[in-house]
C-alpha cells in the first residue's frame, strides 16, 4: 500500500489531484485542515492511499490505514521538532559565543588588550564560549603569578599569547600510535565515522606510514559484508602499496585473519553509517570489541562545531580511543577540534590535511593543533601566537 498526503485550497481539489496520480483506485483515508506550518502547501490535506492488485485479500480497514497515516505524520513531526531543536541549540550557541565577544570587546578599561585579543580570537575559531573563557582565564592567572619574574612583562602581547598557547597545548590531548605497541595480542585498529569522512583514504595513508615509513608490517582488511563493492578503492590503494589485503565477507572470520597476521598491524575499514544507521553500527560496535579491536573515530574538520558534535555522540556506542580529524585542508577555523578532543576526553591521534595518499596525513601533536586553533581564525581576529 503507498500513502500520500495531498494539498489544495479544497478537499475537492485534493481529491482530484490524488487520483490524478493515483487513478480512479485511490482511497481516501483522511482530510484535515493544514496544520499551520505548512499552510503554504494549501488550505487541507487530503490522505490517499492506492493498494497494489495483488494486494486486494489483504485491504487495511479505514481505520487502519488512518492510523499508520497518522503514525508516519508523527514520525514527521519528531523528526521536524528534533531539527528545530537542534537549530534552536546551535542559536543559543552563537548567541552565548556573542555575549561573551561583547563583553571583551567592552572589558573595562584596565583589562589587558591581549586577553581581549586572546578571547575573540578563540572565539573566531570557533572555540566554546566556556572553554575560550577558561583558557584565557588560566592564562591570566598563570600571568599574574608571573608579574614578579623579572623575564615577564605585564601587558606584552606576545608573551601573554605564549601562555594562551600553552594552555591550549595542556588540553589538547594527543596519541600518536595505533594499536598497543607492548600487546601480547595482535594489533587490529579499526577506522569508523560516518560515510564521506575520509576513513578509505586515511587506511590507506596509515597502512603507507607503517608499511613504508617505519619499516613495519601492515594489513589492511575492509569490511565488505555491509555494502556492495565498496572496497575496490581500498583494493587498488593496497596493491600499489604492496600491502596484504582482505575483504570480508559473511562467511570470513575476522579473529581468523587477525590471528593468521598477528605480527601485522590490521587496519579494519568499517563501512560509513548514517545517522538512521545507528542500529547495524551497535552490530559493528559489538562485534569489533568482541575482537578487542581498537576503534579510531574519524571527523572530518570542514563540519559545524554542532555536527562534530552530534557525530561523537552517535559513534559514541563504538568506544574510540582516538580522534582522527580530517579534510584539513577545507577549513580554516580548527576551533571544533579543541572542542571535540577536550568534550570526549579522547586524544587526537593523525590529522589529515589533503587527498594525496600516502603523504597527506601527519601524526596528531598538542603544539600542532594549538598552532591551527590559535592561527586559523579569519580576519582580524589572529594574534602573534608564540609557543612557551
Amino acid at each position: 500500500m503507498k500513502l500520500k498526503s495531498f494539498f489544495a485550497g479544497s478537499v475537492e481539489e485534493a481529491l482530484s489531484d490524488a487520483r490524478r496520480e493515483f487513478g480512479p483506485e485511490a482511497v481516501l483515508v483522511q482530510s484535515r485542515r493544514t496544520s499551520p506550518d505548512a499552510r503554504d502547501l494549501g488550505e487541507y490535506e487530503v490522505v490517499c492511499a492506492l493498494l497494489p492488485e495483488d494486494e486486494g485479500a489483504s485491504v487495511p480497514s479505514p481505520a487502519a490505514a488512518e492510523r499508520s497515516a497518522k503514525e508516519q505524520g508523527a514520525s514527521a513531526d519528531a523528526r521536524r521538532l528534533a531539527g528545530e531543536l537542534a537549530e534552536l541549540k546551535h542559536c543559543m550557541q552563537r548567541l552565548q559565543t556573542s555575549i561573551v565577544l561583547a563583553g571583551a570587546a567592552s572589558a573595562a578599561p584596565g583589562t589587558p588588550v591581549q586577553v581581549r585579543e586572546a578571547l575573540a580570537s578563540l572565539l573566531a575559531s570557533e572555540v566554546e564560549a566556556d572553554l575560550a573563557q577558561q583558557i584565557v582565564g588560566a592564562a591570566g592567572t598563570h600571568a599574574a603569578g608571573q608579574s614578579a619574574n623579572e623575564d615577564f612583562i605585564p601587558g606584552n602581547g606576545v608573551r601573554f599569547s605564549a601562555l594562551v598557547h600553552r594552555h591550549v597545548m595542556r588540553l589538547a590531548a594527543t596519541r600518536a600510535s595505533l594499536g598497543e605497541e607492548n600487546a601480547t595480542r595482535p594489533r587490529a585498529v579499526a577506522l569508523v565515522g560516518p560515510p564521506g569522512a575520509g576513513k578509505t583514504s586515511c587506511i590507506a595513508k596509515l597502512a603507507a606510514r607503517y608499511a613504508i615509513a617505519m619499516h613495519r608490517g601492515a594489513h589492511v582488511v575492509a569490511m565488505d559484508e555491509y555494502r556492495i563493492g565498496g572496497s575496490e578503492q581500498l583494493r587498488a590503494y593496497t596493491a600499489i602499496l604492496g600491502v596484504g589485503f582482505d575483504a570480508l565477507t559473511h562467511d570470513a572470520s575476522l579473529s581468523r585473519v587477525i590471528e593468521e597476521r598477528r605480527r601485522d598491524l590490521i587496519l579494519v575499514d568499517v563501512p560509513g553509517f548514517s545517522r538512521s544507521e545507528m542500529d547495524l553500527a551497535g552490530q559493528v560496535a559489538r562485534r569489533l570489541h568482541a575482537e578487542e579491536v581498537e576503534v579510531q573515530l574519524v571527523l572530518p574538520a570542514s563540519l559545524r562545531a554542532a555536527d562534530l558534535r552530534r557525530i561523537a555522540e552517535n559513534f559514541a556506542v563504538f568506544k574510540p580511543a582516538g580522534l582522527i580529524f580530517t579534510r584539513l585542508d577545507e577549513t580554516d577555523t580548527y576551533g571544533p577540534l579543541l572542542n571535540e578532543i577536550v568534550r570526549t576526553g579522547k586524544p587526537a591521534s593523525f590529522l589529515s590535511n589533503g587527498p594525496h595518499v600516502p603523504d597527506d596525513i601527519e601524526p596528531a601533536t598538542r603544539a600542532r593543533i594549538a598552532d591551527l586553533v590559535l592561527s586559523g581564525a579569519p580576519g582580524g581576529a589572529r594574534m602573534s601566537w608564540a609557543a612557551a
